[in-house]
């Protein structure tokens, strides 16, 4: 977190200027980052976006050489600064367990955070599923206090994430019909 600070106040806090959107799981992160920032461009948001895959500033992408989710906070702060000069007013992130824990994505602030979902992963990081989900709930943590969470109300993550304090709670679901949002075939 102290870098994560350093690193902010370097490149002028470049997160408070931008709607951020945080999206965490073991699956379907990068996949979530790229459709959320390909919508937000074709309606007039010009977004960037980080994940395991590229980098994107608008309508250009890069590819990630480093192949980590949540890079170090420079890496981090730098790219939403860099985001904010080319004129882009969102920005999805996709936030690792790992980068979490670290501190990679602190004082990203994200007004929007979801998760797909969890399962058995990085446990030889995390030790145990308890404190694996624990790491991904930071994410809800650092929300902006009129965030949004995005659940996953068929995941086992949800009971516990939905009581965590945020402006907003929105479900989605396929298997359950009281969910915000239903899928259906």
């Amino acid at each position: 977190r102290s870098k994560a600070l350093l690193a902010s106040a370097l490149y002028g806090f470049p997160a408070t200027k931008l709607t951020g959107i945080g999206i965490t799981g073991t699956d379907g992160k990068t996949t979530t980052v790229g459709m959320l920032a390909h919508i937000l461009n074709k309606n007039g948001k010009k977004t960037g976006a980080l994940s395991t895959a590229f980098f994107r500033v608008g309508d250009t992408v890069e590819w990630n050489a480093t192949q980590k989710t949540s890079p170090s906070p420079f890496t981090v702060q730098k790219f939403l600064k860099r985001c904010l000069d080319a004129g882009c007013t969102h920005v999805v992130l996709e936030c690792s367990s790992h980068g979490l824990m670290q501190g990679r994505v602190w004082l990203t602030w994200p007004s929007v955070a979801a998760i797909t979902n969890l399962s058995e992963e990085h446990l030889d990081y995390h030790g145990t599923m308890e404190n694996y989900m624990k790491a991904k709930a930071i994410l809800f943590r650092m929300m902006r206090k009129d965030g949004t969470k995005v659940l996953n109300a068929d995941d086992r993550t949800y009971p516990a994430y939905k009581n965590i304090r945020s402006a907003k709670t929105v479900a989605y679901s396929t298997q359950r019909k009281d969910a915000d949002l239903y899928a259906t075939d």
